[in-house]
């Protein structure tokens, strides 16, 4: 008998349902979780716009204090007047112009190198958000009486603290800026051939990296002499000379380094050709960043605690402040020779641009005037001048960027003849604020809270309200644009237009990418001047 077997057959089964694709997160939620590198430069530019309000009522605070020389220290008190100095500085530097440059990159770096992100998204992502909440919890200490000149000992460590998150948040920030710069650079794209503005990221990210983790070990000691000593602060007097090297000549001027690039991004586009000699351009931003490093110069201390051994006199000092100029004179003298060849128009952005660039060298030549030791500016206005000079700069350079920027930042431009308006008055309002300090410097008057005597004392006291009027119109000017760049944000009613013509890769038009045969791509295929436009795969 044979035994056959049979299948039986198979069983009906039932197809496993489609799974839905994760539905995007919108709202709050998208906010908080986004990796996405326009929104998180965005919120970058917007944050530092808040903190950019706290240091601009800190320096109208510091202004009052001023006018009269005899009752300095008066209104807010000598410890008030010291906190409220240290919270405009810090909150100036670290907590606006460091972020809102940041802002940018994040945002404009990707574009212009050919890049579909920012390098490291998610730790972009983190660095802002630590920034946000250490530079809240910054503001806080100051409000809670500590800070330096804090009289709360609890207040002034937890300033400490969250001054050196600020700091770890600002370095990692900009190093995922610069890796974009480094790493992702599309084909045919050299370091040779980035547009000015990425290339000045990354030697603004060079100097970061070297100076700003200094600075972090420096508060470190800081917190742990105050919080178990003090043994060579003296007490919370004492921080923020371990701070102020960080603005001081000759690093006051890594502040400035991502204007030179915006400028140089600027000018050609303003102008109608592409930039003359790119790389001696580059050559020139990166001797001014190298020139810019100011680690070394910071102070040491006397065998009392107290005392800074300043290095002024002496030979590095005075030849770094005579030598940066160098650089800044051959960038100058290359946007003139571009500006020549062109057909200039005059946009809002060339404004800004013109200003910061001429405070800027101004800045420059004052800083050579306060590293002559016989003319003994050192601590005086003269230095505070040389200070706001460079930092003013740097605000109306970023403005500049912002507002050439806008069409794809914000999806429309910023208002033209308001900007243009705001342009001229920063200007002017850069030149009230820090002239008067020059002369009043020369006069003897001390930066902190030492009046003058003598017969010079009504002068000064004139020379002060007129410094006031200029930074209080330098308020009011930030204020308006920072009001123009919101309604465009808020209004905008189409998505990205180039209302410039740009030369550079992150104004291509959507869908499209030219060859890469020169620094300006888009400038070659729009003029025929290179391989013909390609359709992106």
């Amino acid at each position: 008998m044979t035994v056959t077997e049979t299948q039986a057959p198979p069983a009906a089964t039932t197809p496993a349902p489609a799974l839905e694709p994760p539905r995007p997160s919108t709202g709050l939620a998208a906010v908080l979780g986004t990796g996405e590198h326009r929104t998180i430069g965005r919120l970058w530019i917007f944050t530092s716009f808040a903190y950019l309000l706290v240091a601009g009522v800190a320096g109208a605070l510091v202004g009052v204090e001023k006018v009269d020389t005899d009752g300095l220290g008066d209104v807010l008190g000598a410890d008030v007047f010291g906190e409220t100095l240290s919270l405009h500085g810090i909150a100036g530097t670290f907590l606006f112009l460091l972020p809102l440059f940041i802002g940018l990159g994040i945002h404009v770096v990707p574009a212009q190198v050919g890049a579909a992100t920012v390098a490291f998204p998610r730790a972009t992502a983190a660095a802002y958000w630590t920034y946000l909440l250490g530079g809240a919890v910054l503001i806080a200490s100051f409000v809670a009486d500590g800070g330096p000149f804090g009289a709360d000992s609890r207040f002034v460590e937890l300033f400490v603290a969250s001054f050196i998150a600020v700091l770890l948040a600002l370095v990692l920030g900009t190093i995922c800026v610069a890796t974009t710069a480094v790493a992702l650079r599309t084909t045919g794209m050299g370091l040779h051939r980035t547009p000015l503005f990425a290339w000045s990221s990354l030697v603004t990210a060079a100097l970061v990296v070297l100076q700003l983790p200094v600075l972090a070990g420096l508060m470190l000691l800081v917190y742990v002499d105050h919080r178990y000593g003090p043994t060579f602060l003296g007490g919370s007097g004492g921080v923020l000379d371990r701070i102020a090297w960080a603005w001081s000549q000759p690093s006051v001027y890594l502040f400035a380094i991502p204007v030179l690039g915006i400028i140089g991004d600027i000018v050609p586009v303003s102008a109608r050709t592409r930039l003359s000699k790119h790389r001696i351009a580059q050559g020139a931003i990166g001797a001014f960043g190298a020139l810019a490093f100011g680690a070394w110069a910071m102070p040491g201390f006397g065998a009392d605690g107290a005392a800074p051994l300043l290095h002024v006199g002496d030979v590095p000092f005075y030849a770094f402040s005579i030598l940066i100029l160098l650089p800044a004179l051959a960038f100058a003298g290359l946007l003139g020779d571009t500006v020549r060849r062109g057909s200039l128009r005059v946009t809002s952005p060339l404004l800004w641009g013109v200003a910061s660039l001429l405070m800027l060298l101004t800045g420059i030549l004052n800083g050579i005037l306060v590293a002559i030791e016989p003319l003994d500016l050192i601590q005086t206005t003269a230095q505070t001048a040389q200070i706001h000079y460079v930092l003013v700069a740097s605000l109306l350079g970023l403005f500049a960027g912002l507002a050439h920027w806008a069409p794809r930042l914000l999806g429309t431009p910023v208002q033209e003849v308001a900007s243009k308006a705001l342009a001229a008055l920063g200007l002017v309002g850069t030149i009230l604020l820090c002239l008067p300090d020059v002369i009043t410097g020369f006069l003897e008057q001390a930066w902190r809270l030492q009046g003058v005597s003598g017969d010079d004392v009504d002068a000064v006291e004139v020379l002060n309200v007129v410094s006031i009027v200029g930074g209080l119109l330098l308020v009011l000017v930030a204020v308006a644009f920072v009001g123009l760049v919101l309604k465009a944000a808020v209004g905008r009613d189409h998505d990205g237009d180039d209302p410039w013509e740009g030369n550079t890769l992150e104004w291509a038009p959507a869908g499209a990418t030219p060859a890469i045969t020169s620094e300006a791509p888009v400038y070659d295929a729009r003029h025929g001047a290179g391989p013909s436009t390609t359709e992106a795969k």
